[in-house]
């Protein structure tokens, strides 16, 4: 099969999976089934919809805690929040990294023909007949979705190519083989890419409609691009922009935040719509231990993996009236009324979600929360106090909103004495409420924190070459003029 086979392959994959995940996402009547050669499909809207639901199937199989290939565990296992109690499968590897360019502890995360998979679709649209008010929007969620994995990728590897021109998907075209870009070019690209697609994406999306890209998702790209490149006037004019949008607030209880009966609350940027029957929510069966038992009388399954390090529980949890506590378990029930201590274990446990009653098993229906508006208020603070060169008043009050809702002390000013006290302080805020969201590994490669900590854990491998993974080997031997990263 020729590649560029593969690539139409991939995208009939992704059709197949998209008629699982029409109830889901939102509604969708099937259409037919029997279109299995390139010439069959993308005839029409209908074509076109399959494809664009296909490609958000697996945007939402990367975002999901959990999920073996997804960013999100590699973005928890590398740090000091997270603890697994299994031996098995890479979980040394990503504690002790030890990676290299062929074990699967890096490789599963290289997938740059996610990319190639939406400009494919971009270029089939500009050829199919459909609604031309629905044309900009379609677009506009293929070039955010491309970005998203541009940024993934970016974040991971450093900059990496992106196929854009067409020309290399035709069959007759000429083989793709590219240099690694500039981190200019990647940086203006995603960034570009994610303004852009904001323009054509709506402030706010019907509720049958719910998992289909936002501008404020866009935004939020945006956003976590700015702070990942430190540039803080970027960044508080994006938080600006979010918060202008008059889409999103903190919820009154941080547990509610992740409730199922909450769903689709005020907070939430972006969420990855869950079901029992399809695509659920493993999260809980990951942290639960085996005596736990359900006050309500749920069917949970419990192989009890997840912990939060009690060092760091200890260090940063220093006041007991912290409401972020309340699913953060340092004991748990076992029946008939009984707690046990979790102090038995290796660390608390990051309960975070709530259980569903409708779940059984392993399988919960609750969503997975990916950004939220906590998270902007959080990168408000540090990005004011590092404008202005010292915690300002503007920062304390974005810091504050946070610690309210928490229920703790709000920090006044003076108490802290210095931008770089503020930004050691706001660094473990962080922590504090966005724990198990995917952000420490971020968080802490921005403060300058991550080697530093992996060897206080114990790592000796850990050196400054692991801020990026490296690229796999066989990517490498297919294309020579794929450059590896320093040190691998």
């Amino acid at each position: 099969m020729t590649r560029k086979r593969l690539i139409f392959a991939r995208c009939l994959g992704m059709i197949v999976l998209s008629f699982l995940l029409g109830g889901c996402f939102w509604s969708l009547e099937p259409v037919s089934e029997d279109k299995e050669t390139e010439e069959d499909f993308f005839k029409n809207e209908d074509d076109v919809m399959l494809a664009l639901y296909g490609a958000y199937g697996k945007l939402a199989v990367w975002q999901a805690p959990g999920k073996d290939s997804g960013r999100f565990i590699f973005s928890e296992a590398t740090t000091d929040e997270f603890y697994c109690s299994w031996s098995d499968w890479e979980w040394p590897r990503w504690s002790e990294f030890s990676w290299t360019p062929v074990n699967s502890a890096s490789t599963r995360f290289w997938q740059p023909y996610k990319m190639t998979d939406c400009t494919s679709i971009i270029w089939k649209i500009n050829n199919t007949k459909m609604n031309p008010l629905n044309r900009p929007r379609v677009l506009a969620e293929l070039r955010l979705m491309r970005a998203l994995w541009a940024w993934h990728h970016y974040d991971l590897f450093g900059p990496v190519p992106v196929l854009t021109n067409p020309e290399y998907l035709k069959k007759d075209g000429p083989d793709y083989k590219p240099k690694r870009p500039d981190k200019a070019w990647m940086v203006n690209f995603i960034m570009t890419e994610a303004m852009e697609s904001a323009n054509d994406l709506p402030v706010a999306v019907e509720e049958f409609e719910y998992g289909r890209l936002t501008r404020g998702v866009a935004y939020m790209l945006a956003l976590k691009l700015s702070v990942h490149e430190k540039d803080w006037r970027s960044v508080a004019d994006l938080c600006e922009k979010i918060i202008s949008l008059n889409q999103y607030a903190l919820q009154e209880s941080y547990a509610s935040i992740f409730h199922v009966e909450n769903e689709r609350n005020s907070e939430i940027i972006w969420a990855i719509p869950c079901l029992v029957s399809f695509r659920s929510n493993s999260w809980l069966r990951a942290v639960y231990p085996f005596d736990y038992q359900s006050p309500d009388g749920n069917l949970v399954e419990k192989i009890g993996g997840y912990k939060m390090p009690w060092a760091v529980y200890d260090r940063v949890f220093t006041d007991p009236a912290d409401k972020r506590l309340e699913v953060l378990w340092e004991n748990y029930p076992v029946g008939d009324g009984e707690v046990e201590s979790a102090r038995k274990y290796k660390g608390a446990l990051p309960v975070k979600y709530s259980e569903d009653p409708e779940g059984l098993g392993g399988d919960q229906g609750t969503d997975y929360v990916v950004w939220r508006f906590a998270d902007v208020l959080l990168y408000k603070a540090e990005a004011l106090a590092n404008l202005a060169g010292f915690p300002s008043a503007e920062a304390l009050d974005a810091l504050n909103q946070v610690r309210d809702r928490a229920g703790i002390e709000t920090v006044e000013g003076g108490e802290i004495p210095d931008l770089d006290s503020f930004n050691a302080f706001i660094l473990d805020e962080r922590l504090r409420e966005l724990w198990m969201e995917g952000v420490r590994r971020q968080d802490l490669i921005r403060h300058g924190k991550f080697v530093e900590e992996a060897r206080k854990r114990g790592s000796s491998e850990a050196s400054e070459k692991h801020l990026l993974l490296p690229i796999p080997q066989y990517a490498i031997d297919e294309n020579e003029n794929l450059a590896q990263n320093p040190g691998y």
